[in-house]
This record gives structure tokens, C-alpha cells and sequence, in this order.
């Protein structure tokens, strides 16, 4: 006896969910051809900058790549030289500056010296940079003002923590 031809289902439950099953790997690989195109630029700075360092300021090691904008766009890079010595250096786009390891301001002494001024502060970041002509620590924190939460920029000295000048953001408004 034959099957009726209406009887053959051709869309079976198990092609349906191989179907959408290979539906959203394409959609997952497309998402992350995407953001690895869209990093592309950054990622490349950065390794230039990094080979850039490595070749005029000696580094053998890098520990970690900053880009940093305000006045200019700098990239300050801290790493190991062949030596051993620390270095944190400040790749422009006509030049390098660099400074040794122990001639910076401590990261933790400047976050309590931050939150000793201010102690409903919370840190979000300190990471190096470069404004007004000078290197500076740049610290992102958050206050609590008449129950608005408030984000700053405080730049410090990069090698005595000394303040040089806060930034007040304005207040996010809910509508």
C-alpha cells in the first residue's frame, strides 16, 4: 500500500529546529563580524602605538595601553624596559614622553586621597592621561548631591597627586 502524498510532511519538527537552529549561528557569527569590524580602527591604533613605544622607548613588555583624549590624542603605555624599570610613556602623534615607574603618584594613595576629600565618592576609574600640557592622573567618580547622582573628572599631578582641576558633568535628566 502507498502513502498518500499528503501524508509525507516535508517541514518536520527536527528540520524546523535545525533551520532555526543554523538561523541563529548566522545572525551570532554576523553580530560578531560586526564588532570586531567596528573595533578594528582601535585595535590597530593601539598596536601601533605599542610597536612604536617598543622601538623608541625600549619596552619589553607591555602591561597595559591607554588611549587617552582631551587636548590631544596620546596613548600612554605602561611596560617593562630590558632593565626591569617600570616605565609609563606618552605616545603623541610627533613624539614620546616617558616617565620611570617610581617617579608616578601611587594609584592607591591618590584613591584615598581622593575619597578623604570627598567620602561619598565612588570611584569608577584612575587611569593616566594628559591635558593641559601637563601628565596627570585622571580619576571618574560619582557623588550623591540633593539625591542626584553627579559624575566628576578630577585631574591630579601624575607625580605628586597635587589637584589640578575638577570637571562637574551635568546631571542625566529622566526625561
Amino acid at each position: 500500500m502507498r502513502r498518500r502524498q499528503s501524508d509525507i510532511r516535508f517541514m518536520t519538527p527536527k528540520r524546523w529546529a535545525v533551520i532555526i537552529l543554523l538561523g541563529i549561528g548566522l545572525v551570532l557569527m554576523l553580530l560578531n563580524l560586526y564588532f570586531q569590524w567596528a573595533r578594528s580602527d582601535y585595535v590597530r591604533e593601539e598596536r601601533d602605538a605599542i610597536r612604536r613605544v617598543k622601538a623608541e622607548a625600549g619596552l619589553t613588555k607591555v602591561e597595559s595601553a591607554v588611549k587617552f583624549v582631551w587636548d590631544d590624542i596620546v596613548w600612554i603605555i605602561r611596560g617593562e624596559r630590558e632593565d626591569g624599570a617600570d616605565l609609563y610613556v606618552w605616545a603623541f602623534a610627533d613624539r614620546i614622553e616617558s616617565v620611570h615607574g617610581e617617579e608616578a603618584y601611587d594609584v592607591e594613595r591618590l584613591r584615598q586621597d581622593v575619597l578623604r576629600a570627598f567620602p561619598d565618592a565612588s570611584i569608577i576609574r584612575i587611569r593616566p592621561g594628559y591635558a593641559e600640557g601637563r601628565r596627570i592622573w585622571e580619576v571618574y567618580y560619582s557623588r550623591e548631591e540633593s539625591d542626584v547622582k553627579r559624575h566628576y573628572y578630577g585631574f591630579y599631578a601624575f607625580e605628586d597627586g597635587r589637584p589640578i582641576e575638577t570637571y562637574r558633568l551635568p546631571a542625566r535628566s529622566s526625561g
